[in-house]
């Protein structure tokens, strides 16, 4: 019973498997364009993504930065 449980659990990872890859091989491959109120960030290909963050590491409230 286990085996062909098994067995069609690996037949139907493998059908949704190539099922997704052509539905994304058929999507159409055009100029994307997307516009926000707030304004949208444009990437160039290659380029870095910095990501910074702001943190309490002295002073009087530095214990908010410690691991408890």
């Amino acid at each position: 019973m286990m085996k062909k449980l098994l067995a069609a659990a690996i037949a139907l990872t493998a059908v949704l498997a190539f099922s997704f890859s052509d539905a994304q091989s058929q999507t159409k491959q055009g100029k994307f364009s997307y516009e926000d109120k707030i304004g949208v960030v444009q990437i160039k290909p290659g380029d870095p993504i910095r990501i910074g963050v702001w943190f309490v590491v002295a002073g009087p409230d530095a214990s908010l930065g410690e691991d408890s």
